[in-house]
């Protein structure tokens, strides 16, 4: 038996509705697949927000029992050691976040180089960049260390904020030191 479409629009019509129907389902799919990846991540973060703060609680705690603690095991000679590495441990992320912004226009960082706390020495900052202005080279870089030395976040690790050495030509380049308060005794 043979049929013969006679009306070749309505079947135009089906199909085009058809992949419109396929496409927004489609959409609808990947749409909400987005949200609950969206949704998972959320969640997380806040699970572990909440999981940062109880160790944070915790932490003083459990410091106190470190220190009281009278028995001598190897492990607790490792906590012993592991919390003062903790105390004695710089925090980078103030520090730099406040000089990135205290740095103001005309003065660009070539280098910044950090030492940590060990036994025998106090962490350092050295802070190398330059100027375009060659004409107000000094004014610039005063201001640039007047705004460190009266940033809290910076003064954090960093008490003591020094000029180190300018050199001049076209730009000038010019380079801070930055000591904390024990290397400076």
């Amino acid at each position: 038996m043979y049929t013969i479409n006679l009306y070749p629009e309505f079947l135009a019509k089906r199909r085009a509705q058809r992949r419109q129907t396929t496409l927004t389902a489609v959409l609808t799919i990947v749409a909400g697949l987005q949200l609950a990846v969206i949704g998972s991540q959320i969640l997380n973060s806040r699970m572990l927000d909440e999981q940062i703060a109880a160790l944070d609680t915790e932490m003083p705690r459990l410091q106190s029992h470190i220190e009281t603690e009278t028995q001598v095991s190897p492990a607790m000679m490792l906590a012993r050691d592991l919390l003062d590495i903790r105390r004695s441990r710089t925090d980078w992320a103030p520090t730099l976040a406040s000089l990135g912004r205290t740095i103001d226009r005309p003065i660009f960082l070539v280098e910044v180089a950090g030492l940590s706390a060990d036994k025998h020495n106090a962490p350092r900052l050295t802070i190398s960049g330059e100027q375009s202005n060659a004409s107000e080279q000094l004014k610039r870089i005063n201001a640039l260390m007047d705004r460190l030395r009266n940033d809290v976040a910076f003064l954090g690790n960093f008490q003591s904020v020094a000029l180190g050495k300018v050199e001049g030509d076209r730009s000038s380049a010019f380079e801070i030191q930055c000591r904390s308060e024990e290397a400076t005794r």
